[in-house]
């Protein structure tokens, strides 16, 4: 009998566990080579499973079910007649499981033993469980039996939310993170980005300049792009490829700017463009996601002086832009007047990149901000 498994890919290297959102074939439907079978939520996006072979379908995991990578959601047989076959001997079997008395440990999903560990739930409480295989969501179901009888006043954090403290958790668990901040004078920068907006018909901001100045410091500074591989060795970047946060109301996302040591400040405008409008549309797909090796990160408030940003977990800096400040300084000739300056600063992993480092780099990137007219020729600068 042949019988092809739907496995879950790993979509990214950020989430442990994705929600099921929706089946786009019915058991016992035929499904054909290159279909999109169903549909799967990350933290950053949804997308389509794509089956490689070809089908009588049969669902292993409901709508709105969790999944990790690895994990087998369906199957395909060969006929109709093969999958009836197939249920038939399933049946057998959970009689036999249920008819059998023993103390074996219970097989438990990586996502299950995690979360167990992260919440202190011991053996002994999931073998009272009375499963052979005990999955995250059993894990939760016990935890929330437990929750103070008012639960009912207390409120939920969403998915969504939670896939992004365990990403923030992790980081802050194995990065030791340091961060440096640096004031940058930007009024000939933001005269630079009126300057092409007019050139181009769309509007320039600081971010496309930063973003421009940060992949042009790649092959000056490859350590701040690289991935930690152990204690002892990284692992350098082809290219600069510069994950942005995107907030349009919709919830944050970090798409990527790839090869933007390569893009002029127009292509720049036009690419973050694209990401806000797919942001407002839902429809950025885990490419928009891929490679990033290191982020800049941007606030939409002015009154936000500074942020400190965690480190990504396979990345070794984070970069982030204040709000623009008007204050009052001296010219040359000893007169009073107002320049406008922003808060620039650098998280880095502090066991691959040095204090000193950090504060030359930001020097490199205010020297460059500060005279953008090498950004916009695309000169070293």
């Amino acid at each position: 009998m042949r019988v092809t498994d739907l496995v879950v890919p790993k979509f990214n290297n950020n989430d442990e566990s994705y929600i099921l959102v929706e089946w786009l074939f019915d058991d016992g439907e035929q499904v054909g080579s290159g279909d999109a079978v169903a549909v799967i939520e990350t933290s950053k996006a949804t997308q389509d499973l794509i089956v490689e072979g070809e089908g009588v379908l049969h669902r292993l995991k409901p709508e709105k079910a969790e999944c990790g990578p690895g994990d087998v959601i369906g199957r395909l047989f060969a006929s109709e007649p093969d999958r009836q076959s197939y249920l038939a001997g399933e049946e057998q079997a959970g009689k036999q499981e249920a008819a059998s008395n023993t103390a074996a440990e219970p097989t438990m999903t990586e996502s299950a033993r995690a979360f167990a560990a992260e919440h202190g739930i011991s053996a002994d409480r999931l073998r009272a469980l009375g499963k052979s295989l005990i999955r995250r969501s059993d894990v939760e179901r016990l935890i929330e039996g437990e929750l103070p009888a008012n639960k009912s006043r207390l409120l939920p954090i969403s998915r969504r939310q939670q896939a992004i403290g365990a990403v923030v958790s992790e980081s802050h668990r194995t990065i030791p993170a340091a961060f440096t901040l640096m004031r940058v004078d930007v009024g000939r920068a933001l005269s630079t980005a009126a300057t092409l907006a007019e050139r181009v018909g769309a509007p320039v901001g600081l971010p496309e300049l930063l973003i421009k100045a940060v992949a042009g410091l790649h092959e000056e500074f490859p350590l701040f792009f690289a991935r930690a591989v152990d204690q002892a060795h990284v692992e350098p970047a082809a290219a600069a490829h510069v994950g942005v946060t995107v907030d349009v109301g919709t919830g944050l996302f970090i798409p990527v700017v790839r090869d933007a040591g390569q893009r002029s400040i127009p292509e720049i405008v036009d690419i973050l463009m694209d990401f806000r409008i797919k942001g407002l549309r839902n429809t950025l797909t885990e490419q928009d996601f891929a490679d990033a090796v290191i982020v800049v990160s941007l606030n939409n408030d002015d009154a936000v002086v500074f942020a400190r940003p965690i480190v990504f977990p396979g990345h070794t800096c984070m970069v982030s832009l204040g709000g623009v400040l008007t204050e009052p300084t001296l010219d040359g000739a000893g007169n009073l007047v107002a320049r406008q300056v922003v808060h620039m600063g650098l998280a880095y992993d502090h066991r691959i990149v040095n204090g000193r480092d950090a504060v030359t780099f930001l020097q490199r990137l205010r020297a460059r901000l500060e005279a953008p007219e090498h950004l916009e020729r695309g000169d070293a600068g």
